[in-house]
């Protein structure tokens, strides 16, 4: 990664001065015209409050865990009602883990979307357990929020495979609807 992107993480919160209708606008009008535009219609009614984003270079062996919104919203984006949280991978694989659920393998080009703030773990590795204390994860993500951490956080080992996620976490309105949620 260049300098250029080893910056301070940022919080944007508050919600954008700039009207939806405005930026729907500036779509390509031949592209519209064709027919139904749901993703105009959902940006249309979602109100984002907040966002926080950051990049996760990783060698293996690599394990991180997110704790149920209940917990973290406080801590990322405080004055949101909702936390969407959400990881994209750039580079590399890992397994994600939440409960309930059958672990899933993301790969280079998946998305991962949590939607309804349930608690997750990701490793490179299908066995890795993350072990920190609640208090210590929700330091680490506060910290993170209000710009005190590298936006580029490097972690693992040693091992050979990389591993790149951008992560993100974003702060939302519920009512009176969001079809996200």
């Amino acid at each position: 990664m260049s300098s250029r992107h080893d910056s301070s993480s940022a919080v944007v919160d508050g919600s954008s001065g700039t009207p939806t209708s405005s930026i729907i606008e500036k779509t390509d009008p031949a592209r519209t015209a064709q027919g139904p535009d749901t993703l105009s219609d959902v940006l249309r009614e979602v109100r984002l409050t907040g966002s926080v984003f950051f990049l996760v270079d990783a060698l293996t062996p690599w394990v991180s865990a997110a704790p149920a919104a209940t917990s973290l919203l406080p801590a990322v984006l405080p004055r949101a009602q909702h936390l969407i949280s959400y990881h994209v991978i750039r580079e590399g694989a890992c397994w994600c883990r939440m409960p309930g659920q059958a672990d899933a393998l993301l790969e280079a080009g998946d998305v991962l979307v949590v939607p309804h703030g349930d608690a997750y773990q990701m490793s490179t590795d299908r066995g890795l357990e993350f072990d920190w204390p609640l208090d210590a994860t929700l330091t680490w993500f506060r910290d993170m929020a209000e710009g005190r951490s590298p936006f580029v956080v490097t972690e693992g080992g040693s091992g050979p495979d990389r591993l790149q996620v951008v992560c993100s976490f974003l702060g939302c309105d519920t009512l009176p609807f969001n079809p996200v949620l």
